[in-house]
């Protein structure tokens, strides 16, 4: 096979490439060398590719060609190629010869603009959570939670610079289940945006279901005669966790507390993955009970033996934890009360909350609630003299609700938080006493742009 030598050289500083070369093998001198039959369209198309040609010119302009222009210029069969500095010195200019049909030869040209993609005008969007922060490139999200991002819009150089003389910079946000758009974003049109100014898109009413959603941004600008375009996204995978219990605050009071094991049922519902019920009693070592992998509804009971309780109160705690996303259901607190000579009263407390997992003190339990959101807590009580007990629960010394409850029966008690102070609750039967603290985590004001003479309802207690 006779070797061809193509001559020419592409700048090295900025493409590290030397037409004396074999395109499959590189020379220890940094060449290339080039033979009969080698694929040259193809390795100079590779080689060039990183550069944005726009048209094709004559001699003089200095504008990048099209790689259209480029790819036609390679098809044939290449006999030489020439790159040169242009007489400015502010392109390259690539001469192509090729064989034509007619036997001789022809040679095309095409010049090469030598601005760096640092230069390039872009679309850029800000896209982070509701705090400012950046998003990761996947997170997982209990569901029923919120999910807000906020974006910003501009138009700049690649390398950070400042860009003047585009226009109609819009925007528009869509909301994919999946890799299909939902139905409420299927008509989403662009909308006019101030570049820079963030804007705030509340997710959270669209992702229903416990699946893969993507928040997608999507910009758009005119810039000399064109148009720039962007996308920036946001994925979240909405993770079902819970677990509930038939369980009631006044089971085993009937008999003065119980004097075997106790079975707490729970039914455990979740996304697909590994899960577990993590459970403790009276603050003690974590216990783990496996769930099936699939997402189906399934019958757990928690035991708690006689022989692991105290006289009196007993406290257990549970949750179920979809172990992938790390997502856990609402935590159960529940109070026992088992058997005892010594017990003349008895106080039972029983509630679940929105909680990252155990008590901090399970002497002193915290039920999490969220302002305009309802809570609640249910109790019971026992005195051994009566049949029937007389319940109390005081807020700082002041009676909010008295029960006369027979053994067995319970009561409950709640509210909707509208401020965020934290409230101390006393359940009381006799001389039995439970403390319960309702601590209240604020709700982000609604916020939005409205038109003039828009008509607006509030039903959130006035906001």
């Amino acid at each position: 096979m006779a070797k061809r030598k193509i001559s020419g050289i592409i700048n090295a500083t900025e493409h590290p490439m030397n037409l004396e070369t074999p395109w499959n093998q590189k020379q220890p001198d940094g060449t290339y060398h080039a033979y009969d039959g080698d694929d040259v369209e193809a390795f100079l198309k590779k080689e060039l590719s990183n550069r944005t040609p726009t048209e094709e010119l004559v001699s003089g302009e200095t504008k990048p060609p099209t790689s259209g222009t480029v790819f036609d210029a390679m098809v044939g069969t290449v006999t030489d190629v020439d790159v040169q500095d242009s007489e400015d010195g502010t392109q390259y200019v690539m001469t192509v010869k090729q064989k034509d049909n007619q036997g001789g030869e022809s040679s095309k040209e095409v010049r090469f603009s030598k601005y760096t993609d640092d230069d390039k005008v872009v679309l850029y969007i800000d896209l982070t959570d509701s705090g400012g922060a950046g998003l990761p490139s996947q997170q997982y999200l209990a569901l029923g939670s919120g999910f807000v991002v906020k974006y910003s819009v501009g138009v700049g150089t690649a390398g950070g610079g400042t860009v003047d003389g585009y226009s109609d910079l819009k925007a528009r946000v869509i909301v994919k289940r999946g890799s299909t758009v939902i139905s409420e974003f299927q008509d989403a049109e662009f909308v006019g945006v101030t570049a820079g100014q963030a804007y705030t898109f509340d997710a959270s009413p669209y992702l229903k279901d416990a699946t893969a959603y993507t928040v997608q941004v999507e910009a758009q600008a005119t810039y000399q005669g064109g148009t720039l375009m962007k996308t920036a996204t946001a994925k979240v995978t909405m993770v079902a966790m819970e677990l509930e219990t038939s369980y009631s605050a006044g089971n085993g009071l009937a008999d003065g507390g119980y004097k075997n094991d106790v079975n707490i049922p729970f039914t455990a519902k979740g996304t697909s993955g590994e899960k577990n019920i993590y459970y403790r009693i009276n603050g003690g070592q974590a216990f783990t009970l496996g769930l099936s992998a699939g997402s189906g509804v399934q019958q757990k009971n928690v035991t708690i033996p006689l022989a692991q309780m105290q006289e009196g109160t007993n406290v257990v705690e549970a949750y179920a934890q979809h172990e992938n996303s790390g997502v856990v259901s609402r935590v159960h607190y529940i109070t026992l009360l088992k058997a005892g000579g010594g017990v003349t009263a008895y106080a039972g407390l029983m509630f679940s909350h929105r909680a990252a997992g155990f008590q901090r003190d399970w002497k002193h339990p915290v039920l999490e609630a969220e302002q305009f959101t309802a809570w609640n807590f249910t109790y019971a009580g026992y005195d051994r003299d009566v049949y029937t007990a007389r319940v109390k629960v005081t807020d700082r010394g002041s009676v909010v609700k008295e029960d006369l409850l027979q053994r067995g029966e319970t009561g409950s008690y709640g509210r909707t938080n509208v401020n965020v102070e934290p409230l101390d609750y006393r359940v009381s039967c006799g001389d039995a006493v439970l403390e319960v603290q309702v601590n209240t985590t604020s709700h982000p004001d609604i916020e939005a742009t409205l038109a003039p003479d828009a008509v607006c309802t509030f039903d959130a207690f006035g906001r």
